[in-house]
């Protein structure tokens, strides 16, 4: 890794079009480029990004006509580099690091692992490669692995990132297939989310609980405070005032709290300079701030016809 990279913190934000910008702040953006402009699908696009040893990998792709491209593009905290992955692995839409590995899943399930986020291999799968979104490194049950959800209720996991296997999905909820897409791992347990303000959740990454309907609209966003043992579930709410699903008992209950000047798309948080800052924005790609996760305030409005950001991270000492 380069230590001092990333400064005292740094939260970089990508999307639509190969969209990137980074900041300090939450308020201030700066390095604000992209590829081509507007919200369409292309090969360009990008939909995760992910902080590790150093280092900043953003992941996308798209242009299925008639065989997609992947896209995985580093950042170090000055320069911007699209580096080469290997034909035929799908659109990759979620990218973590954990126990000095990279892993990218997407449509081709887990499709690439990566030891220095520069150089990307093929993952081995037992059994048939399942639509992920998300993929997440952490402690589940007292047992470090890699876990990815995604359509259908798909999950999976691994110990070494490099060989999955048991992946299932199913079964669908009362109202149809059920689709995962979003993942946080904190205090033994991991929580997964989806449409309908579902939430399910394991602490051993096998056994889940049932994907019940709940209340509220999809779950954009799912993050896990460590400081207060709390994973707080966003939904996809546009009006002025929005909601957040908070929980301190693991995922088990939700208590629902009002979120004032509610990011809509994708909330993220991690620190700069020690201090915790979540950042989100609305379409398409209004930034907002918060120190608390409960208050934001709106700091870059957009326009329509703004390239949208799918996804933030933080990176640097903390994060």
């Amino acid at each position: 890794g380069m230590p001092g990279g990333f400064g005292q913190g740094m939260v970089i934000g990508v999307g639509y079009g190969g969209r990137r910008a980074v900041s300090t702040n939450g308020a201030q953006w700066t390095g604000d480029t992209r590829d081509h402009g507007g919200n369409d699908p292309s090969s360009k696009l990008f939909y995760d990004v992910a902080y590790g040893n150093g280092l900043v990998v953003a992941v996308g792709g798209g242009g299925c006509n008639p065989s997609c491209v992947a896209r995985v593009t580093t950042f170090d905290g000055q320069r911007w580099q699209d580096v080469t992955v290997p034909n035929n692995v799908g659109i990759l839409r979620g990218v973590t690091y954990g126990n000095g590995r990279w892993v990218a899943v997407g449509t081709d399930g887990p499709a690439l692992f990566s030891n220095d986020g520069r150089v990307w291999e093929r993952t081995k799968v037992d059994g048939e490669r399942l639509p992920f979104w998300r993929v997440r490194h952490g402690r589940v049950g007292g047992t470090s692995m890699f876990l990815a959800v995604g359509e259908n209720l798909a999950r999976v996991k691994s110990a070494d990132g490099i060989n999955w296997r048991d992946g299932r999905k199913g079964p669908s909820g009362p109202d149809g297939p059920v689709e995962l897409t979003d993942l946080a791992i904190g205090n033994g347990w991991a929580v997964a989310s989806g449409p309908g303000g579902r939430r399910i959740r394991t602490n051993n990454g096998t056994d889940w609980s049932e994907p019940n309907v709940s209340i509220g609209g999809r779950i954009v966003s799912l993050v896990y405070i460590d400081e207060s043992k709390t994973f707080m579930a966003y939904p996809n709410v546009n009006t002025a005032n929005g909601a957040v699903f908070v929980s301190n008992d693991n995922g088990e209950t939700w208590e629902f709290k009002t979120v004032i000047d509610s990011p809509s798309e994708t909330v993220a948080t991690g620190f700069i300079n020690g201090q915790r800052l979540f950042v989100g924005s609305s379409w398409t790609a209004t930034r907002k701030r918060s120190n608390n996760g409960y208050f934001f305030t709106t700091e870059v409005t957009s326009t329509n016809s703004d390239s949208a950001f799918t996804r933030f991270t933080f990176a640097g000492p903390g994060n």
